[in-house]
């Protein structure tokens, strides 16, 4: 028969009970890592898809304040039109946007010769503290009957 030797075994028995100690020492550890990494990456990961999709608004909304900026001066260009039919003209197109747009206001100057027209407002907010702002200045000439001597 062959010897035998517990000294060995008992000394990889305590081995064994002290890593596997370690080992859940480290799982602990490492849990309270993964706590902290969320804790602190949630809100980055939050506001960066904030700042996409405001981002997003931003982009719609010059298109809308451009098209209220044309669609006014279009209104205020023609023969007998007036800076006042070029204002509602483009309320009505910043009236479709209402949730989109704050505190929208049209300038349209209708001059002998041409139409400025200059349409400002605040874009709704997702970010905190970010109150972005579109304008659009759209100019173009007065539509009226010239006799041929002027032109």
């Amino acid at each position: 028969m062959p010897s035998v030797s517990t000294d060995g075994d008992e000394r990889s028995a305590v081995g064994d009970e002290r890593s596997a100690v370690g080992d859940e020492r480290s799982a602990v550890g490492d849990e309270r890592g993964d706590v902290v990494e969320a804790v602190v990456l949630t809100p980055l990961i939050l506001l960066l898809v904030l700042l996409v999709i405001q981002g997003a608004l931003i982009f719609h909304a010059r298109s809308v304040v451009t098209a209220a900026a044309q669609d006014a001066t279009r209104a205020a260009q023609v023969e007998n039109g007036t800076g006042a039919a070029g204002q509602a003209a483009g309320g009505q197109i910043l009236a479709g946007s209402a949730n989109l747009l704050i505190n929208e206001s049209i300038s349209v100057n209708r001059g002998v010769d041409q139409v400025t027209t200059t349409v400002t407002a605040q874009v709704t907010s997702l970010v905190p503290f970010w109150n972005p702002t579109v304008e659009s200045v759209v100019v173009g000439p007065v539509e009226r009957f010239r006799p041929e001597n002027e032109r």
